[in-house]
């Protein structure tokens, strides 16, 4: 199980790689929703029962890479990398340690938690996923007017 604040899809993509049962979780899609493209691509990635790809209706922005065997925790690393190509790649940048197994249990209802609260990101509403916009005012708002020589008409600055 991957629970990350934010996910990349080359990370999703590798697992493919792998014979590894893996749910990853974005955890703050229930703050910060997705882009339309993003979604598209996990959804492609989506490959259950091998590769699960949740969204996590609280917004959680921690990172836990946990692995399981027969329902229970053997091994988990807790950190700041997100599950994406710079937060596992960039050197000195982000950082995982391992958990102690004195700390599983917690670990197990937390996690637990979080995948009560989530959905498969196919059963998202293509209505509700985030279209990103950028809006961006070409002309000067005190006069309403697209200035001679800058902004929009950067270019025709004659000196």
């Amino acid at each position: 199980i991957i629970l990350s604040g934010f996910v990349g899809p080359t990370p999703i993509h590798k697992l493919s790689n792998l014979s590894i049962k893996t749910t990853v979780i974005y955890g703050m899609y229930g703050s910060a929703s997705i882009s339309q493209p993003l979604h598209k691509v996990f959804l492609q990635l989506h490959q259950p029962p091998l590769r699960n790809i949740l969204y996590s209706n609280l917004p959680v922005h921690s990172k836990w890479y946990i692995w399981k065997y027969k329902g229970e925790i053997t091994y988990a690393l807790v950190g700041s990398a997100d599950f994406s190509t710079n937060g596992l790649t960039i050197p000195y940048r982000e950082t995982l340690a391992e958990t102690s197994s004195d700390t599983f249990p917690e670990l197990d209802n937390y996690i637990k938690r979080i995948l009560n609260n989530s959905v498969s990101c196919n059963s998202v509403n293509p209505n509700f996923v985030n279209n990103i916009k950028c809006e961006m005012v070409l002309y000067d708002p005190r006069t309403g007017e697209v200035p001679l020589k800058s902004g929009l008409n950067w270019g025709n600055s004659e000196n």
